[in-house]
């Protein structure tokens, strides 16, 4: 069995160079063990959803199911969602090896024309596969998209995933008897990776779903069973952060060393953004793509501002097929790069923004994984849901809505009902 941690976290805050006494975070840590008590009876009562579903194996033969049907019946998948109902999605998939011989699906999550007609290109509708997702059934974007497409693709070609009541597109399922899959309405978009709103379409690409679903049950297994502050890196990371930002730094940069991390460091920022930022409070995310960024923001990092937390994260390789010869190091007059491949670059640069980072006074939290697996995925993303509920609880926000939000939902609604046809 999966039973190890695959990520190792060091922390240097660096509390001393921002003029925050150590007895501050202390009160933070004191709260461990409430906090896990608290989460541990949401877990029991079925009030956090998230929680529940990576020690659940009932839905998966289902899900497999459907994501075999996709691949099998048609030629792609297309997936309309937006935010939550798309970007947990494509975390999974786009952490995956890249070798694999699975097609990936189609994301559209966007209200841009142009990536609308796009997406729909190269393939005939009637060889297309669409799973629509929306948890509200109405979320404008992704209702517009299904109605456009709907009067030219066979309905058989459609599966919604909506939670249950008058919506429309349990409207438009019940009219054209289109299959709807339920989605829990106690589970909130941003948090529902490891429900089939994520595990379609990352079983479709081929991911192990069963193996994402066992690291994120080993990540809350060890959140429950540990009773230190600074071994308990969930809560000790939400410590950090909320301490931080009541003292100006309030800007947590994410930036991996590893290119399929991209869209996973989209699906935190939305993740941490909207559970974190009300009532004046929060962290704002940035993203940051190493070593592409060491040559266009790292500038900034360094001699601007002194309002960020870093995290980098980092992977434990090493070179394979690719090493420079002895000889053409010797031409370029870079001998120390003789026998080295692009992972020893990479481990390099990603130390070096480290140590320049530490030696400005920054804080930095580096995240190493061991390697980059459906499991390990499912670890980290657990991990980082963890840690943004445990930041709600210490800031006192309701991580599980999103008021602001629902604001521009109904003005855009509102907007779209008054242009002139």
């Amino acid at each position: 069995m999966e039973d190890i941690n695959k990520i190792t976290q060091t922390f240097k805050l660096s509390l001393e160079k921002s003029g925050i006494d150590e007895s501050v975070f202390g009160q933070e840590k004191s709260k461990l063990q409430s906090l896990i008590d608290k989460i541990n009876t949401a877990k029991l009562s079925g009030s956090m959803p998230f929680l529940t579903l990576p020690m659940s194996s009932a839905d998966l033969e289902e899900i497999e199911f459907i994501a075999e049907k996709f691949r099998n019946k048609f030629e792609r998948l297309i997936v309309f969602g937006v935010g939550g109902s798309s970007l947990g999605a494509r975390a999974l998939v786009e952490s995956s090896d890249i070798y694999s011989s699975h097609k990936s699906p189609i994301f559209v999550d966007a209200s841009d024309p142009l990536t609308f007609e796009m997406a729909l290109r190269g393939c005939p509708l009637e060889k297309t596969g669409f799973l629509v997702i929306s948890k509200s059934g109405s979320t404008l974007e992704t209702t517009m998209q299904m109605l456009l497409i709907l009067s030219d693709a066979p309905v058989d070609n459609f599966i919604f995933i909506s939670a249950p009541g008058d919506n429309p597109l349990r409207r438009v399922a019940r009219e054209y008897n289109i299959k709807v899959i339920d989605h829990d309405p106690n589970l909130v978009g941003r948090f529902s990776v490891m429900s089939p709103v994520g595990l379609i379409p990352a079983a479709y690409a081929g991911i192990d779903i069963r193996a994402v679903r066992r690291g994120a049950q080993n990540i809350l297994n060890r959140f429950f069973d540990i009773e230190t502050a600074e071994d308990n890196t969930p809560f000790f990371a939400a410590a950090a952060s909320v301490v931080l930002a009541r003292f100006g730094i309030n800007i947590n940069v994410m930036m991996p060393y590893i290119d399929r991390l991209k869209t996973f460091t989209l699906w935190h920022r939305q993740l941490w953004a909207e559970s974190l930022g009300k009532d004046g409070l929060g962290m704002t995310p940035l993203v940051a793509s190493g070593s592409a960024d060491q040559h266009s923001q790292l500038q900034l990092y360094l001699d601007g501002p002194r309002d960020k937390l870093f995290t980098i994260i980092c992977m434990d390789s090493s070179d394979k097929k690719f090493n420079v010869s002895n000889n053409l190091a010797q031409v370029a007059g870079m001998p120390w790069l003789a026998d080295k491949g692009m992972a020893s670059l990479n481990n390099a640069m990603a130390e070096a923004t480290i140590e320049a980072l530490i030696s400005q006074g920054m804080p930095v939290r580096k995240i190493l994984l061991s390697g980059l697996d459906d499991y390990l995925i499912g670890e980290l993303m657990m991990h980082y849901m963890l840690e943004t509920v445990i930041a709600a609880e210490m800031l006192g926000v309701n991580a599980f809505n999103q008021p602001a939000v629902e604001r521009v939902k109904v003005t855009s609604a509102r907007n779209m009902a008054r242009v002139l046809k």
